[in-house]
């Protein structure tokens, strides 16, 4: 089974809300904002984490921003030995769905070229290209009011 913590960091990269619990050895682990977090407008980036509850180990992530009714995506990323069984795919649609409850109205990302399927994921959620550049292109996904 898993689950989805949700993090969020500000602009320096430091977790944000409830602080930093900081480990004997100086590194910084992060402490998990409550479940009900809301996509208000944020000056930091969050993070969704997918995680498999047996372990803990941490299987996927996402990093996201809002802006006013926009969404920024910056990175997707599963973990290898998870890909191929549409994890990503129902992690993006949480995303989306939790964007259109809360007012969103256009989620957008940037994506190298080279990664076709991720690219092919993202055209078969909805999202559009509305821009290329010499190694990725920026895609967009318009949600319904």
């Amino acid at each position: 089974m898993l689950y989805i913590q949700i993090v969020g960091f500000d602009q320096y990269k430091m977790f944000r809300s409830e602080g930093v619990y900081h480990r004997g050895d100086g590194k910084k682990e992060l402490i998990p904002v409550s479940t009900d977090f809301s996509l208000e407008n944020q000056d930091y980036w969050c993070l969704l984490r997918l995680v498999n509850h047996g372990d803990d180990t941490i299987v996927g992530t996402l990093s996201f921003r809002r802006q006013d009714d926009l969404l920024k995506i910056r990175d997707v990323e599963i973990l290898g030995s998870y890909r191929n069984n549409g994890l990503g795919t129902k992690f993006l649609m949480i995303l989306i769905e939790m964007s259109r409850i809360q007012g969103i109205q256009v989620i957008q990302l940037v994506v190298f070229n080279h990664r076709t399927v991720a690219q092919h994921i993202y055209e078969k959620l909805g999202f559009q290209t509305i821009k290329t550049f010499e190694k990725s292109c920026k895609m967009k996904l318009s949600l319904p009011n």
